[in-house]
């Protein structure tokens, strides 16, 4: 059924403002490191402390928790001029972690007390603009990293849910022009032929893979060249590219499959697919699967709001069948009349067909989603 506007407008709002707030911390993160760089060539300047406190602020509620803020005024002349100071470290807007906070104080309290020297950085450009750490801690390379995955797929949502949307206006006027006849919202069904995916997809796992990779290869060269100062953090920030590496190898299965086989066409000579009657039809590979032992079907009635019910694992019904063909795969199956079609009262039911394989060990599978299963009181045509 083509019902799904609503829910493709919720994804492309959501995704768009995510987009939005994501990116948003990221130019703050990119403020960070851009002064921490920028500092390594600013001048160092002798500092007089003149005050320096660290003030605890607790949070109330249920999750109640207490930070720490480090406040210092200092002066430094250059030139014989005399200028104030109160930012302390690159990441003064977010604020450094509690060690750091107290590591800094100690060190500002002794030059406070005469103790000891402390030099700080001083923009050539800006007189005015200077820090007294220059020290980021990873934390806020471990940050951005995960902002950037999770950027990753709040655009993917907003593209996704915006395509969708398309589609939902596409199948909402066929519907209108077809009232009685919901299959025909489906312009690849009045074909008489479904397929096991498309190119599209193929190309939206490449460009996924891509954008993953290019985000986040800066971070992997950080951690490599962080590994010897801290190798329990840095191999936890590298554990979060078995993320990546997963998508790309999906993106090379996808890819051979679709070399060696193409994308498999089903062809089924009525319309709708009625429960109770017989479902029969060809699957067409580009070239022969050649399996080790057959190749299995399954067909399947899930509905997801049934789980919800107590059933198990969403699962209505399915059947499976062991067919010894490789190529042109004929197959029948008879759906059992008590199962629920696809219509308005049953909005989440589908029913699937899933073909699979082992090839010299490895397994292949395509999966023909959202057959055009309903009650009809016509004749299939």
């Amino acid at each position: 059924m083509v019902n799904g506007l609503p829910c493709s407008l919720s994804i492309a709002i959501v995704g768009l403002l995510a987009s939005v707030a994501i990116v948003g911390q990221i130019v703050q993160v990119y403020g960070i490191w851009l002064t921490y760089y920028e500092s390594s060539n600013w001048e160092r300047v002798p500092i007089k402390v003149v005050s320096v406190e660290v003030k605890e602020i607790r949070s109330t509620g249920k999750n109640s928790s207490t930070s720490y803020i480090l406040r210092c005024n200092y002066t430094y002349t250059i030139d014989g001029k005399s200028y104030t100071g109160k930012r302390i470290g690159a990441e003064d807007k977010i604020g450094a972690d509690r060690k750091e906070t107290f590591r800094r104080y100690e060190i500002l309290k002794r030059c406070k007390e005469g103790t000891e020297e402390h030099l700080a950085y001083v923009s050539p450009f800006d007189r005015e603009v200077s820090i007294l750490f220059r020290s980021v801690g990873l934390s806020y390379f471990l940050f951005p990293l995960m902002l950037s995955v999770f950027l990753v797929f709040s655009l993917l949502a907003f593209v996704v849910g915006t395509w969708l949307i398309s589609q939902a206006l596409i199948r909402r006027k066929l519907l209108q022009q077809h009232p009685d006849e919901p299959w025909l919202a489906e312009p690849e069904w009045n074909t008489f032929h479904q397929k096991a995916g498309s190119i599209s997809r193929l190309i939206i796992i490449w460009a996924f893979t891509f954008l993953l990779a290019a985000t986040m290869t800066p971070f992997v060269f950080f951690f490599l060249f962080n590994f010897s100062q801290n190798p329990i953090v840095a191999l936890f920030g590298l554990s979060f590219f078995s993320f990546p590496l997963g998508i790309a190898k999906l993106a090379i299965k996808t890819t051979i499959d679709y070399k060696k086989y193409g994308i498999p066409k089903m062809h089924f000579p009525k319309l709708p697919i009625k429960p109770g009657e017989k479902f029969e039809g060809t699957i067409t590979l580009l070239h022969a699967i050649r399996p080790d032992d057959g190749v299995v079907l399954s067909l399947r009635c899930t509905d997801p709001e049934g789980a919800q019910q107590g059933i198990c694992k969403e699962m209505l019904w399915m059947e499976n069948q062991r067919i010894y063909e490789d190529k042109e795969i004929q197959f029948s199956f008879i759906i059992p009349e008590k199962l629920p079609p696809r219509d308005a009262l049953n909005r989440c039911v589908t029913y699937t067909l899933e073909l699979a394989a082992l090839v010299k060990g490895v397994e292949v599978s395509f999966t023909f989603n959202d057959l055009p299963v309903y009650k009809s009181t016509q004749k299939s045509s």
